[in-house]
């Protein structure tokens, strides 16, 4: 027994043909030119007040790293230069997005360094436990 031999649906043609449209993605805006200079003004003496905090805004904003990165970042995964954004097992890191290299400049490098002798574990950011290193880089510094 079939029940909808019966139904009367109405025409659907004009629907079947209608095209759905992507929404336009707007970029997005990019921050004041004032607001850059006067995170950039305060970062020395970010850099003596909170180091760890520091070490994490160079990693952001220089290197464009993004918080679960630059929690995990050892110093041994810096090479030639760059360091390995890539999946490393035997840490337990698997890095969300792209993986690769990126260059650190000599400038970035240098004040990075600074502050290696503050780091514990190989972590780049300075924090005797992982939750002092996810303070600073997910409260503080954000």
């Amino acid at each position: 027994m079939r029940s909808y031999n019966d139904l009367n649906l109405p025409d659907f043609t004009s629907f079947r043909t209608e095209r759905v449209e992507m929404p336009k993605r707007v970029k997005p805006r990019a921050l004041d030119t004032g607001v850059i200079a006067a995170i950039n003004a305060a970062a020395p003496e970010l850099s003596m007040n909170d180091p760890a905090v520091y070490v994490a805004f160079l990693m952001f904003c220089r290197l464009g790293l993004r918080n679960i990165k630059i929690r995990n970042a050892r110093w041994d995964w810096i090479e030639n230069g760059r360091i390995g954004i890539i999946e490393r097992r035997a840490e337990n890191f698997y890095p969300k997005g792209r993986e690769g290299w990126l260059p650190i400049s000599p400038e970035v490098m240098k004040e990075l360094q600074r502050f290696s002798a503050l780091s514990t574990n190989d972590y780049i950011i300075p924090g005797a436990t992982t939750t002092e290193r996810a303070s600073a880089v997910d409260r503080r510094q954000a």
